[in-house]
Parts: C-alpha cells; structure tokens; sequence
C-alpha cells in the first residue's frame, strides 16, 4: 500500500510526461516583447520574462489546471482561481494566486517564492551546510497556502497563520518536485521558519547536517504523542526543554540538564541527483543522526506553556499583530 503522497507523485509524473515544453513556455498572445525583453532572455540581464527561466505565465496556468490544483480550490469554493506573478526580483521569482479579480489579503490563496540556487555559489543556496560540488537547487525561499474564508479561532491557528490551511499541502509539495524535475536540479531545499513546517516538509526532505536531522528525530518522536498545535506553540514560547543531550567538547555535566530551546531553521533537502543522495545515506552522516537522536530527549514545560497559554488568552487569543503568513498542514 503506498501512502498518500507516493500516490500523488506517481500521478503527477504521468501528467508531466503529458505536459510538452511548448505547453509550459509559450508566451501568451497578449504579452508583447520588447527587443529590450529579447536581448534580457538571451543575455541573462534585464526584465525576466519566463518563471524561474522555463514557464510562461500561460503554461504555469495550464500545469496548474493539468496537475488538479486549480480543481482542488474549485471544491473548497473558489471558483475563480487567477495568477499573478513577480519576475522583478532577480534573486526570486513569486507566484501568487488569488480567488477572482480582487488582489486583496482576503483573496490570496497561494503565495509562493522560489530560485535557483548552486553549490557554486554558496549565497545563492543560503545554507551554511556545505553541498557536494556542481549541485543545483530549486530553492524554496517562500510558501504560504491559507484558506481566508475557512471560519476558525484564533487559538486554532499554527505559528505564523493568518488563516487555515487550504488542505492541499502534499500536492504542492510534490507539484514543487515536478518542477525542480522538469528544470533537471538535482533536489529542493527549505528552510523551515516554525517546526511545524519542517514536520511537513520531513516526509521527503532531510536537514543537511546530521545533528540537526538527529536532533529534529528526537522531536518528532517524543511529542508524536501529542497534538501537533500544542508541539508547534510550545517551541513557538519557548517552552520546549532538551534533556540527556551529549556533553559537549570539554563540556560538563551541566549539558545534561534540562534546558530551553529555540528552533532556529537549517537547510532541508529533498535529494534527486546521486550525489546528494549519497550525503544522506553515507554511514558517517547516519551515524552521527542515529546517535544524537538516541542521546536526546525532548519535554514540554507544563509550567511554562500554561502560563504562555494563559496570556495569551487573557489577551483574546493568538494576537495577530506579530503572525506573519505561514505554510499550511
């Protein structure tokens, strides 16, 4: 039995080998090119007129209606899905996509930002984790899915939501692989802001340094148990505590009390070329994940959380004034 996103990208990479280059790059009939524009797409500088250098806008429309994206917010309501996109930004690419005519907060459905990013140049990839040499990424600067009409409490809400998920957080994902694909790079790489993004992100993806995957294990594990809202504003406050982490060099042991921690986002990478598939299941990278999430322990300060849950109720519910938009689940 094969889960649900195997499924998905078994679906999608029949539809891709359906879907020919002219269908995803002819220019639509009313964008006109300048000589300014061809002399920008042959030399590389000047106004873009391509997503991330391959999709017109038409064809980004007829991949989105072909993969069922645009079928998906029929059914949650939106009849009307368009796309909009920036192409100004030379270091990122954005898509967005509204329900109808309205550009407006209250329309935005899908908020995605991408590039390209090679080992050569490190900046480019933003990681501080080396790669293996020659590696291109599709890189994953900004996701955002929201469902604004959804009702919902405050107090149900992740970190960083505005408004719910829209439900469609798999086919996205995979529909992001299917893109890195059709550009022939060699994976995807996020850097999650809240945890609850790197959960979603982790059925595909890996940390690049083996500590970090380790130490990301060892959380997933030991709030399986627990609802996901509460894991995600728990680290959110500051209320996650590590214990039985290993001693430092030269360290004491004080390393082994419980001590609060901060998630601070690393660089995931879903591997497509061997060679990046290689770093992750070199014995060397597995065995440090293995150990450090086999010496690691995480709990919640019960205390702690109460106290965070409690402000925040008195202050009537998760105060939006500093919630930024966020990936769904």
């Amino acid at each position: 039995m094969f889960d649900r996103i195997t499924q998905i990208e078994r679906r999608f990479k029949r539809i891709s080998e359906n879907l020919r280059p002219f269908d995803l790059q002819y220019l639509d009939e009313d964008v006109e090119l300048t000589e300014e524009d061809l002399l920008g797409e042959l030399t590389g500088r000047g106004q873009a007129t391509r997503f991330l250098g391959y999709y017109s806008r038409g064809g980004i429309t007829r991949a989105l209606e072909a993969y069922g994206i645009y079928a998906l917010l029929r059914e949650r309501g939106y009849e009307d899905p368009q796309l909009e996109w920036e192409l100004t930004d030379m270091a990122s690419h954005r898509l967005r996509i509204y329900d109808g005519p309205d550009r407006g907060p209250a329309n935005l459905l899908v908020d995605f930002a991408a590039h390209i990013g090679s080992a050569r140049n490190a900046s480019s990839v933003g990681c501080n984790e080396p790669l293996p040499d020659r590696i291109e990424l599709l890189v994953i600067d900004w996701l955002m899915l929201q469902d604004p009409r959804r009702p919902s409490g405050r107090e149900d809400l992740l970190p960083g939501q505005r408004h719910p998920g829209l439900g469609i957080g798999k086919e996205i994902g995979v529909l992001i692989g299917r893109i890195a694909h059709r550009l022939k790079l060699d994976g995807c790489m996020a850097t999650p802001a809240w945890y609850h993004n790197a959960l979603a992100y982790s059925s595909r993806y890996s940390f690049l340094a083996p500590a970090v995957e380790g130490r990301f294990r060892a959380l997933r594990r030991d709030t399986a148990h627990l609802p996901l809202l509460k894991v995600a504003w728990a680290v959110e406050w500051g209320c996650l505590q590590i214990v039985d982490a290993p001693p430092a060099a030269g360290g004491g042991a004080e390393n082994a009390r419980p001590r609060p921690v901060t998630w601070e986002g690393r660089c995931q990478v879903w591997a497509f070329a061997p060679a990046l598939v290689a770093h992750f299941r070199n014995p060397a990278y597995k065995g440090v994940r293995d150990a450090v999430r086999d010496s690691t322990r995480f709990v919640i300060d019960e205390a702690c959380f109460q106290k965070a849950f409690a402000q925040h109720a008195r202050a009537g519910g998760l105060d939006d004034s500093g919630i930024e938009p966020g990936s769904e689940q």
